[in-house]
């Protein structure tokens, strides 16, 4: 189908996390487009009612043909951990004032990550420290604002300070 500003986000990866986001964006009225590399999750998504562009994402007409320019987000949940930084130049240099949010295996690749042009950075060894830390203090009887306060503090030590605020 034809990119309008409608489908403002576009979702690099159709995995577990990409499903997940997609049909939390189109619950909310927003029509996403999936870009993926595998074909049965082409045809998978098409049958879904979803959008897809086929091809690698770290290529400026793969982006293009899912409408990037006019996007406002940008979701990279499925790419291995070298590609994503490139995803991010490309998308950013066609589209400066895009909102990206990545997923990361490991948080030793936040910093390039938010370095190449990332927004957030979202790592599953630092969600898991946070839930984890989060399930302690309730066990612990904590309030509720040594809860965020403490939630913070280890967003903090966990991804460091982040760049932008959303």
């Amino acid at each position: 189908g034809e990119v309008t500003p409608r489908h403002r986000t576009v979702i690099v990866g159709y995995g577990p996390i990409g499903q997940t986001l997609a049909r939390l964006l189109r619950e909310g009225g927003i029509q996403p487009v999936i870009i993926e590399r595998n074909l049965d999750s082409i045809q998978r998504m098409s049958t879904e009612g979803y959008l897809s562009v086929y091809g690698d994402a770290t290529r400026k007409e793969v982006l293009d043909r899912a409408g990037i320019d006019v996007a406002v987000g940008l979701v990279i949940s499925g790419p291995a951990p070298e590609q994503i930084a490139e995803i991010v130049r490309v998308a950013r240099g066609v589209n400066p004032t895009l909102q990206v949010l990545v997923r990361s295996h490991y948080l030793r690749d936040v910093p390039a990550l938010r370095e190449a042009g990332a927004t957030e950075v979202f790592s599953g060894e630092g969600e898991v420290a946070l839930a984890m830390s989060e399930h302690i203090l309730m066990q612990l009887g904590a309030t509720p604002e040594q809860m965020d306060r403490e939630r913070e503090r280890v967003r903090d030590e966990v991804f460091g300070k982040r760049p932008f605020e959303l």
